[in-house]
């Protein structure tokens, strides 16, 4: 399978979440390495890595992302850009229950590529 033909079929079967199909993507003795909230990880083996998207996608965490370009006195002059993402998980009312976030802090407009 081309390489690029790997990748389509690792996502498609991740957004699917078909982690049968995701596992046949990878070889045998596949490696991942991970940077998690609870630390660096690793797992070894197609089957292994499988299972961990599996227990990582097989619920119903949320994605959630946004970029804000702002002006405030407290950051200096000029623009400034912030990106955040977080992942969710939702209780049994439906409203936000857990939140992980990663943040870039405020970068100024002039240095944003």
């Amino acid at each position: 399978m081309p390489q690029s033909g790997c990748v389509g079929a690792f996502l498609d079967s991740l957004a699917a979440q078909d982690f049968a199909r995701l596992g046949g993507t990878l070889a045998a003795d596949a490696r991942m390495r991970a940077l998690l909230p609870a630390g660096p990880r690793e797992w070894a083996g197609a089957d292994a890595i499988a299972n961990r998207f599996a227990r990582w996608f097989g619920g119903d965490r949320l994605h959630l992302h946004w970029q804000l370009r702002l002006r405030a006195e407290r950051l200096g002059a000029g623009w400034f850009i912030v990106e955040q993402q977080a992942y969710a998980d939702t209780g049994e009312d439906g409203r936000l229950a857990w939140l992980d976030l990663l943040c870039t802090g405020y970068r100024s407009e002039a240095g944003h590529g």
